[in-house]
């Protein structure tokens, strides 16, 4: 999933995190979709031609909308975000450069375990990253990566056991080998 974080749209007064209809639109046809058509020119004709195209037949009859999802060859992903910023751009518009894009790997929760230690998460990270079709060279090349790690403990006595929030830090201080003032600054 792409996602895009557009600083250059926030304005105070307004309380929501969405975008108007009209920047909807905008992002639409004057940046993502010149941009599809750029790169993966062969399936863009798929795409609907306007914004207004895809809400008419996203409108279900109750009317809640049910969007289309669209794949875009991984040897494009990593030009999207730029391509789609230098199309705002040159079409002037003004909140294009500060745009973000997030590039997230969703519906991957238990795919990977391992024992904590070093070398197995290492090993684990690998298999995920082949799984994912990345290499460990494109994420330490290539913008920000943060993966999301979960720990789960079981008990042998198959006791009931809770987190306690007020313990975090010190498991994080734990497990990851840091200073008690990093890890409760981490969590």
């Amino acid at each position: 999933m792409i996602r895009a974080f557009i600083p250059g749209l926030y304005d105070r007064h307004t309380r929501s995190p969405f975008l108007t209809q009209e920047d909807q639109t905008t992002f639409y046809e004057q940046g993502l979709l010149p941009a599809v058509r750029e790169l993966c020119a062969d399936r863009s004709a798929e795409w609907p031609a306007k914004y207004t195209d895809e809400m008419f037949r996203a409108r279900g009859k109750n009317g809640t909308l049910s969007r289309l999802s669209k794949m875009i060859g991984g040897w494009n992903v990593a030009r999207l975000g730029s391509t789609i910023r230098s199309k705002l751009r040159d079409a002037g518009i003004p909140w294009a450069t500060g745009i973000v894009f997030l590039h997230q790997i969703r519906g991957v929760k238990d795919s990977t375990h391992h024992s904590v230690s070093q070398g197995a998460a290492v090993q684990a990270l690998d298999e995920f990253l082949t799984a994912e079709f990345l290499d460990r060279e494109t994420i330490t090349s290539t913008g920000n990566w943060w993966i999301d790690v979960g720990v789960q403990v079981t008990s042998s006595n198959k006791d009931c056991l809770a987190w306690r929030t007020d313990s975090h830090g010190q498991i994080m201080k734990e497990v990851c080998e840091i200073s008690a003032g990093h890890a409760q600054r981490l969590t």
